[in-house]
């Protein structure tokens, strides 16, 4: 009987030891049996011979690996040519920020016909700003009609200003129930949306954008204002945002000038309401103003910029040194006097009239014989752009909406003002009686002259 033990344990060690070295040694009988029962104890055999599938599994049960952990483990020599393998390296340098990294394994994978990896990697390319190659990717016959690329589709249409394609896209995909896509359509139309108008709007801004960046600044100017409880009070309301062609109207942006448009080009190729005031919003540089009527900025401009620039529509001066020729128009004065809603101009020989007031000294006409006064002691917004509105000065921008719209220039009148700048006469009546229509004094006033000349001829 001993020994009778003794030779089946002998003979099952040896099975044992046959069937343990035939897995060992036979990879491929390995690999099969573990393709065919993934969940079987063939896992941990396939592991310890290095199957790729083995391999990206377990990678896969230890997601609390490290970066650096996961990219050495998907750097064996068995995974270097595993397209999941590099589809993961890539998705893990995406999500640590490094996206040139990224894009290089990402970019492996997809040329090897990986769908989800060609999809992160048009992603990718709209982040970094390569659009071009995105929209390749994006629309090439790999992704196909595959819902997600046209969701990411509609994104790349946005950054590149696309907007109507973003749109229509976007409602088609809602309309299939396409998972993500109402919510980014609701997104981008409330963004495009106006405020509620209240019974008594006396100025509706109409932002005007030339492409996604400036959508959403002007969107989020108007949020911020509808946070503003003081500037609530004011009764002024939003249009919804309109889109324009930057090239039709001759616009420019460059560092260190005044941003502009050709009014005249404008004139031709805008549709706007009649009552409102434009607010251009376009580009990336050039310095923000106020022309008669009409407000330019561009999408890196502060809340408090627009701000500065809506309260010169109301009248309000600039409490820094001006430029010559503007400083000229406001400074050279015979006798004290009230100029705009916020300074009083004092000739230097009648200082102590200003004194008098109980005003603060500003530097609006520092290079002239004359000083100017505000009716405050605080800093404010027409100094510095960080600066809030002095309680003076909002009820003072609530009282001319209210009682003096007449006396705030119109689009029309700068329209006009082009025209009459290139001798193009008929074109200057035309928009001067379109202003005075509006009710803008000043051009009423100068329609009176116009009559009385044509009179005289």
């Amino acid at each position: 009987m001993p020994g009778f033990a003794v030779r089946v344990i002998i003979a099952l060690v040896f099975c044992s030891f046959v069937l343990h070295s035939s897995i060992n040694w036979q990879q491929d009988v390995v690999s099969r049996h573990y393709a065919k029962y993934p969940q079987s104890t063939l896992f941990y055999q396939a592991l310890f011979q290095h199957n790729a599938d083995a391999l990206l599994q377990h990678y896969l049960n230890h997601p609390q690996w490290t970066l650096d952990k996961k990219t050495q483990w998907l750097s064996q020599a068995a995974l270097t040519k595993d397209v999941q393998a590099h589809f993961e390296l890539g998705k893990n340098w995406y999500q640590d920020g490094q996206h040139q990294r990224a894009v290089l394994w990402l970019k492996s994978a997809a040329n090897r016909r990986h769908i989800e990896a060609a999809l992160l990697y048009g992603e990718i390319l709209i982040v970094v700003g390569d659009y071009d190659t995105a929209d390749k990717i994006l629309t090439s016959k790999l992704l196909g009609d595959h819902p997600q690329t046209k969701i990411t589709l509609a994104q790349l249409y946005l950054q590149t200003d696309r907007i109507d394609k973003a749109l229509h896209l976007l409602r088609q995909l809602a309309a299939q129930n396409i998972p993500g896509a109402t919510k980014k359509l609701k997104n981008l139309e409330s963004l495009m949306a106006g405020t509620v108008q209240p019974n008594q709007c006396q100025l509706t801004v109409q932002f005007l954008v030339s492409g996604y960046s400036q959508l959403r600044y002007a969107a989020g100017i108007r949020a911020q204002w509808k946070e503003s409880s003081s500037l609530n009070e004011l009764p002024l309301c939003f249009n919804p945002i309109q889109r324009f062609n930057p090239k039709l109207l001759g616009c420019t942006d460059e560092s260190g000038f005044r941003m502009q448009c050709d009014l005249t080009l404008m004139a031709q190729n805008l549709k706007l309401p009649a009552n409102t005031l434009p607010v251009i919003v376009h580009g990336q540089f050039g310095v923000a103003n106020y022309n008669n009527g009409i407000i330019f900025i561009n999408h890196h401009k502060s809340y408090g910029v627009f701000k500065h620039e809506l309260f010169h529509h109301f009248g309000f001066i600039d409490e820094y040194p001006l430029p010559q020729k503007l400083a000229e128009n406001i400074c050279k004065v015979k006798s004290p006097r009230y100029v705009g809603e916020n300074l009083f101009v004092v000739p230097k020989q009648n200082l102590n009239q200003g004194l008098q007031q109980g005003m603060t000294k500003v530097d609006t006409c520092r290079n002239f014989d004359a000083v100017a006064f505000k009716p405050t002691d605080e800093l404010t917004l027409m100094a510095f752009m960080d600066q809030p509105l002095p309680k003076i000065y909002l009820e003072r921008a609530r009282d001319k909406l209210l009682s003096q719209t007449n006396a705030m220039a119109n689009y029309q009148y700068a329209y006009a003002l082009a025209f009459d700048q290139k001798g193009q006469r008929n074109e200057y009546l035309r928009w001067l009686q379109l202003s005075a229509h509006q009710g803008y004094q000043i051009a009423k006033a100068l329609l009176l002259k116009e009559s009385g000349q044509t009179d005289k001829l």
